[in-house]
């Protein structure tokens, strides 16, 4: 599947609903991260969505959040810094060539170097129980192209709102979360609000939530390493900011919004 199959999956939920709930309030789609990109691609295919709401969706491509996030968890895990340079380099090469007609054997030496880089950081004890770096670099770029090598992973990174928001026909709320390491909220919010000025429709927002992370808990320093230990519940105000954005609508003139 793809993030087009995903968006009139979105759809088809959407016109059920209509049916079950009658059209007396406007009807709309939320998508959290990956699903924001959703929501914004149904809405573009069908004026049917009269309203969006995205926390934590992409505001630049995918690709340049995927970069920024593996730079910023690295930080804020105490990675050395020349770690963090080599795992980015890494990764853009490897979003590359996914994006291009390129054959992913051709990261094949890339893996190479990097196995060997992960062993010569090693305690002694480790490296003599890894012997063979060439078998621990195949490991790895299969480990990596399961996931990666895929329509889905393909068409995600491919993803850029840039290409989407500009045209919709319907008004977004998006919210990020200030301490968000996955989806930084500066650069997403000031891409997401520069496209939807071209949209053009008054009633969008664009807010960075104080204090919470990708998943809109109250965070320390948005790691997703400390996701587990906080409390799993939407930071206060969140979900009532939404509310009262839908209702809104319905007292909002469709020439305004």
């Amino acid at each position: 599947s793809t993030l087009e199959d995903f968006a009139k999956d979105a759809l088809a939920g959407l016109a059920a609903l209509r049916v079950q709930l009658g059209t007396g309030l406007p009807s709309g789609l939320l998508g959290h991260s990956e699903g924001g990109a959703v929501a914004q691609l149904a809405a573009a295919m069908s004026d049917s969505v009269e309203f969006i709401v995205t926390l934590a969706g992409p505001g630049v491509s995918v690709t340049a959040n995927i970069l920024a996030q593996t730079e910023l968890i690295g930080r804020a895990n105490a990675l050395p810094d020349a770690q963090i340079r080599r795992d980015v380099e890494l990764l853009a090469a490897i979003l590359g060539v996914l994006r291009s007609s390129a054959s992913v054997e051709t990261l094949r030496p890339l893996f190479l170097a990097k196995a060997r880089e992960d062993v010569a950081a090693m305690s002694p004890e480790m490296r003599r129980a890894l012997t063979d770096i060439p078998r621990h670099a195949d490991v790895l770029f299969r480990q990596q192209m399961k996931m990666m090598d895929t329509r889905w992973f393909r068409s995600l990174i491919a993803y850029n709102p840039s290409n989407v928001v500009p045209s919709l026909a319907c008004p977004v709320l998006a919210l990020y979360g200030e301490r968000d390491l996955q989806a930084p909220a500066l650069i997403n919010a000031e891409g997401m609000r520069t496209a939807l000025e071209q949209a053009g429709h008054e009633a969008s927002s664009v807010h960075i939530v104080p204090g919470v992370n990708h998943l809109f808990q109250i965070a320390r320093i948005g790691s997703p390493a400390e996701y587990p230990s906080l409390a799993k519940e939407f930071a206060p105000g969140v979900i009532s900011e939404i509310a009262e954005w839908i209702l809104s609508l319905s007292a909002t003139p469709a020439s305004e919004q």
